[in-house]
């Protein structure tokens, strides 16, 4: 309650009552002395690529996988290894590591170009990229597990052909 000695100060109104409000088409509005709320702006996509893109980010990865193995194994048979087949070399981990490595490289740099120069916004930022507050820890606790797995690697038999030859 307000007594006449300390009133309570009115609201103040972003217009007057005196003063009507325009609109955009320059008639006066009906609603004289009333604040109308400010209108915000559509939130932006998230995230700030649409479906297309995801298409065309799975069909790079299969077309760059069908090239680079392909180029990767007549590189590999014409330069390094002429007396293999070219199934004996598509079996070899290390061809196959690299083909890997050079898809996954050509789809991130697919999608810096997409998200820095395209959309125009940070490429952390629009994937939500967030390191660990314990970074340090996860760290420690991978080169424990790395430890620990390399001296049970010794204990387990080798292969199980070594197993099978073992039991004759």
């Amino acid at each position: 309650m307000s007594s006449p000695e300390s009133p309570q100060p009115e609201p103040h109104t972003a217009q007057s009552a005196e003063s009507p409000i325009i609109d955009a088409t320059g008639s006066e509005s009906a609603f004289h002395g009333t604040v109308l709320p400010s209108v915000a702006p559509p939130p932006a996509e998230n995230p700030v690529w649409n479906g297309w893109d995801v298409l065309l980010i799975v069909g790079l990865a299969f077309a760059t996988m069908f090239l680079t193995q392909f180029a990767i194994l007549f590189g590999a048979h014409y330069l390094l290894y002429p007396n293999t087949t070219l199934m004996e070399l598509a079996q070899r981990p290390i061809l196959m590591l690299i083909s890997t490595s050079v898809v996954e490289l050509a789809v991130v740099i697919y999608l810096l170009l997409l998200i820095e120069g395209k959309y125009r916004a940070p490429f952390g930022g629009a994937i939500r990229w967030s390191w660990p507050k314990n970074a340090w820890g996860l760290l420690l606790l991978g080169a424990f597990m790395l430890l620990v797995l390399s001296m049970l690697e010794n204990l387990l038999p080798r292969s199980f052909k070594e197993v099978a030859a073992a039991g004759n």
